[in-house]
């Protein structure tokens, strides 16, 4: 802790040091200015086109030592570096989507072990209200331990497990919101994400993804009917994310929390949903 504090404290001083330094011409040209006969001329004019470039100089040199500083802190701190966003936009005049996208209301969800599930999803298919799908195993639960505190539970104490839900059909398509449901209409328009500073990665990493008008329009009004219920997210067959609608979204984008093994399968994924 002390060696942090004399890291953050000797860059401090440095920083104001070299601030100092690179202003003090400039602090001289204005005092020159200041005692000119012809200040009154040079207020009307402005500085002169060597003293504008070499200000312009110094703006840059202090936001590069506003970026060196926070490398050299972020590093210490393990922050993420402010370089490694990137965001995904759909061209203004693509319309076309790959369409396996949707939006469903959730009626059970369940974590079983991998050799029980097929037993289970045999009991739940049949109804025509009904569709099963399989989710992302997470890398940590929420459960209880032997004492009965609320704790979680990693991967390795709980085996090959997988998630199973019951899905409500909610359209003559089936889930609340697609792109069968949009008459074939896109439904993502932008994706943006921060890459973690490693991979694999331990902590879900939020990625905001941005609607298009007509499906943002349908995201409200699915979040408003469906409040204190759960939501879940499915492409591909799976079901990727799913929240508790606490309240009516009345705006077009939602958050996917999810860990990453590696930078190519952050991207693939990313560059699948922006087809959407």
């Amino acid at each position: 802790m002390l060696t942090f504090l004399a890291v953050v404290v000797g860059m401090i001083v440095l920083g104001i040091s070299e601030v100092r330094y690179k202003t003090r011409p400039c602090d001289e040209i204005i005092r020159q200015i200041d005692a000119s006969d012809n200040t009154i001329i040079n207020r009307k004019t402005g500085i002169d086109r060597k003293q504008r470039w070499f200000c312009v100089a110094m703006l840059v040199a202090f936001i590069g030592l506003d970026i060196w500083a926070y490398t050299i802190v972020g590093t210490y701190l393990k922050l993420p570096p402010m370089w490694q966003s990137k965001e995904y936009v759909r061209a203004e005049n693509d319309l076309s989507t790959e369409g396996t996208l949707e939006f469903w209301e959730i009626y059970v969800d369940t974590l079983v072990a991998e050799e029980e599930a097929p037993s289970l999803l045999e009991r739940w298919q049949g109804n025509d209200s009904i569709v099963v799908k399989v989710g992302n195993y997470p890398k940590k639960v929420f459960g209880l331990n032997r004492e009965g505190d609320h704790v979680w539970k990693s991967e390795e104490s709980l085996g090959n497990q997988v998630i199973l839900y019951k899905l409500k059909k909610t359209s003559p398509e089936g889930p609340a919101i697609s792109a069968a449901v949009l008459d074939g209409k896109p439904m993502v328009q932008k994706v943006f994400v921060n890459h973690p500073r490693k991979y694999p990665n331990t902590e879900a990493e939020p990625m905001i993804v941005s609607l298009t008008p007509e499906a943002s329009r349908l995201w409200s009004t699915f979040t408003t009917e469906t409040i204190g219920r759960k939501a879940a997210l499915v492409m591909d067959g799976a079901v990727i994310q799913e929240w508790m609608i606490q309240c009516d979204i009345d705006y077009g984008f939602f958050f996917i929390m999810r860990e990453w093994s590696s930078k190519e399968e952050l991207e693939a994924f990313c560059e699948r949903l922006i087809r959407q």
